[in-house]
């Protein structure tokens, strides 16, 4: 399988999330993820650390509600008809971005496994060398996961599925923090993630 075509679309979804986002303030959410925390990053078979989940804004759309990090500051609203982006960023009061998170989801083009959109990730993203992989459970719902640096200066960290026949996926990425460091950010997030 080439993967050219969940390539493409993957690539296409962060190009027009960045070049389209639209503001929100995502304060209603359907459900409280933070009263009943429903997803997290699956610790190994010997290990059971609690996350605390994200506190921040209410991030949702009509698969996922989930919350941003606390302080991070919230947009949304980039919809198609096939796409919907919701981004998050923790922004200095200068204007600055150390971290930028975004979540994508849309139909599905092919039906892959998640070896397969690991793998299409990888490729597309440009990791630089090549990403550690791995696969997490978020609320009963197995994800990839892509960590490493994109053109060995961007750490990311970026997970994804297909859940009820849309492609979700969220990337979290920065020039200033870690791949861990991300890893832990995410893991927030996911503490406070709930399919709907």
């Amino acid at each position: 399988m080439s993967g050219g075509p969940v390539r493409s679309y993957a690539v296409a979804r962060v190009l027009a999330a960045t070049l389209l986002a639209g503001c929100g303030d995502g304060d209603s959410p359907k459900t409280d993820p933070s009263t009943s925390p429903g997803g997290s990053a699956s610790p190994g078979p010997s290990e059971t650390p609690t996350v605390e989940p994200a506190t921040g804004k209410v991030l949702q759309n009509n698969h996922f509600t989930t919350r941003a990090p606390a302080g991070w500051r919230v947009k949304s609203g980039m919809t198609t008809a096939t796409v919907s982006t919701v981004y998050a960023g923790d922004e200095a009061k200068d204007g600055t971005v150390s971290a930028f998170m975004s979540i994508a989801d849309g139909p599905a083009l092919l039906d892959e496994s998640l070896d397969e959109l690991a793998r299409a990730k990888a490729r597309s993203d440009g990791f630089e060398p090549k990403p550690e992989v791995d696969t997490v459970q978020v609320d009963g719902v197995e994800m990839y996961q892509v960590t490493g640096k994109v053109h060995r200066s961007t750490s990311v960290v970026a997970i994804g599925t297909i859940h009820d026949d849309n492609l979700v996926e969220l990337r979290i990425e920065s020039d200033v923090r870690s791949p861990e460091e991300l890893r832990g950010i995410l893991d927030s997030v996911l503490a406070a993630w709930q399919w709907a």
